[in-house]
């Protein structure tokens, strides 16, 4: 009896540790191919070409946050479109890219 109580407060243990970090990783490719990068959802501004040496094709995010994409390199004018989660697919030429936690997430 005194294991499985050992077993289960272990397992709550490692199951409390497992902490997702927000953040966003731009492929290469679509569908999450090729060369990547992952950047904080820190509310900054990335200049995209400035980081990449590709233009990128896909994004995956991480720990529920919303990441804003722009076709200038300063994160200014109108966005070019806001992920809210993966996306197999990016459209036109992504320049800036501005990530935070989302709403209720931080």
């Amino acid at each position: 009896m005194f294991f499985a109580q050992l077993l289960s407060l272990g397992l709550a243990i490692s199951t409390v540790a497992q902490v997702v970090v927000p953040e966003a990783s731009f492929y290469a490719g679509v569908q999450y191919a090729g060369d990547y990068i992952t950047i904080d959802a820190n509310n900054v501004c990335y200049d995209i070409p400035d980081i990449l040496d590709f233009d990128p094709r896909s994004a995956k995010l991480t720990g529920g946050i919303i990441c804003v994409l722009y076709r200038t390199n300063d994160c200014t004018g109108n966005a070019l479109t806001t992920l809210y989660g993966n996306v197999q697919g990016l459209p036109g030429r992504v320049m800036g890219a501005r990530c935070q936690p989302s709403p209720g997430t931080n």
